[in-house]
């Protein structure tokens, strides 16, 4: 990870990576086994749709993206003041600008840490995916997860480090106002930050 004046650049954990795919891989062949051994196994049609029918496609996609990321290395995440390059998942939505950006937000589901990004208009950020990442990530609003999620399981800080320092050296007032008051772990971390002061946010300015 380098914290330059001018971007913040992030790249994945390798071993964070390794160990997804290692994960990803061994849930795939459950998911074969299930589908090929149900009724030697007594497994019910309905388990079997959710492990194999549903777990092997999304397990395999997480696979690929972890192989593929060990293969050809590139920045996770890169923030600038023109905003932020996506890059820390399957459903990663390349570059948003802050202009876009209505709330960062440090949250926690099904026991994963995030930082979720809402944007101001999705369906604006929408029209730049393929049809099958528009259509997974309308599956996650449904599920309760942000439209735009950075995962803590492939960096290698804290989401609450990452949403303090995207913030004091990129985001408004508002970014740190809003953050201030919904999550107390970034509460914390700003008040014993040694980070320094934090520049002028101007939209649309270059780094």
């Amino acid at each position: 990870m380098r914290d330059e004046s001018d971007r913040i650049v992030i790249y994945p954990s390798r071993l964070k990576l390794t160990l997804i795919l290692v994960g990803a891989l061994a849930l795939v062949g459950i998911g074969i086994v299930f589908a090929s051994y149900r009724q030697k196994m007594g497994i019910s049609v309905l388990d079997v749709l959710i492990v194999s029918y549903i777990g092997i496609p999304f397990f395999g996609v997480c696979a690929g993206f972890a192989l593929y990321r060990l293969i050809l290395p590139c920045p996770a995440l890169v923030v600038d003041n023109e905003g932020i390059i996506d890059r820390a998942s399957a459903l990663a939505v390349g570059f948003i600008s802050w202009d876009e950006i209505k709330r960062i937000m440090p949250y926690t589901y099904m026991g994963q840490a995030m930082l979720g990004i809402e944007p101001k208009d999705l369906s604006t950020v929408l029209a730049r995916q393929g049809w099958l990442k528009r259509c997974l990530i309308r599956m996650n609003l449904r599920l309760g997860c942000a439209a735009i999620n950075i995962p803590q399981v492939i960096l290698p800080i804290t989401i609450d480090e990452l949403a303090r320092r995207m913030v004091l050296h990129f985001g408004d007032d508002f970014f740190i106002d809003d953050l201030l008051k919904s999550n107390p772990a970034f509460q914390a971390l700003l008040a014993k930050s040694k980070a320094s002061e934090r520049k002028p946010f101007s939209p649309g300015s270059g780094g």
